[in-house]
């Protein structure tokens, strides 16, 4: 496979020198270059070109990029309020592309996405400053028969680049007969289908739910937020109907 940083002109740590506003193109920065990167641009002045780099903090940590809650912690229903949380996603609540498309846009959740490891093998293979890795945004074509050109929106899950590469040329099932453990999918496209609609749900599950829980102000865990809070939330937005009874009973009878 290409080298990921095969497709930028600089990736290194880079000293900001200055910053600023412009009345013609926006804002601009400028930054240390040392001279091994100076003949990179040479001659240069005018051209579109790739940068990479990552912020650093006082102790030369990299500062964190993307959502701060992770997707694989699951709300402890042991916790304060997780077991409304644990309603809410019995439920389907987070699963609704309406709620989605209320909390962010697609570009927003295509690139949360990218961040989270592949669904299939749990990797990631797009070097960003020689530490974070990354993934790409496979789509998920199910609606309305519409044709490989079809993309829905909020339908889609973290693959390699190669995972999606195959499944692109190859199809679903072929992907996971390559690459997935589990072998009941070898005879079967519509298990493959199954399968990928899951995860894609289970995906945009995370997404929606994380999301609003840092939008209400959830700072470690979906479970902080207070059940009535969440329920004035979708009241407010008109979305009443992705609030099921039991999820009532425990606004009212937990703490």
């Amino acid at each position: 496979m290409t080298d990921p940083r095969d497709h930028y002109l600089i990736m290194d740590h880079l000293k900001i020198m200055g910053y600023g506003e412009s009345d013609t193109s926006g804002c601009w920065w400028k930054l240390q270059l040392t001279p091994e990167h100076l003949e990179a641009v040479r001659g240069r002045r005018g051209e579109m070109v790739e940068i990479t780099a990552r912020l650093i903090d006082e102790h030369g940590e990299y500062l964190p990029i993307g959502e701060h809650i992770p997707a694989d912690k699951e709300p402890d229903p042991d916790k304060p309020y997780g077991k409304f949380w644990e309603a809410a996603m019995r439920n389907g609540t987070f699963k609704s592309k309406r709620l989605a498309a209320t909390i962010g846009t697609q570009a927003e959740y295509v690139a949360w996405t990218r961040l989270q490891p592949s669904c299939i093998s749990g990797g990631k293979d797009h070097i960003w400053g020689g530490k974070d890795r990354k993934c790409e945004f496979a789509h998920v074509r199910r609606a309305g028969g519409s044709g490989t050109g079809y993309k829905e929106d909020y339908s889609g899950v973290p693959l390699t680049h190669e995972e999606h590469t195959h499944q692109h040329n190859h199809g679903e099932r072929s992907c996971l007969r390559k690459w997935h453990k589990n072998d009941t999918f070898s005879d079967s496209v519509e298990a493959a289908k199954e399968w990928f609609d899951q995860q894609a749900a289970r995906n945009l599950e995370a997404w929606t739910s994380i999301a609003l829980a840092k939008e209400i102000g959830a700072k470690k865990s979906r479970a902080e937020v207070v059940p009535w809070e969440l329920i004035r939330w979708l009241e407010n937005y008109e979305l009443t109907e992705l609030i099921s009874k039991k999820m009532l009973e425990l606004a009212d009878s937990e703490p």
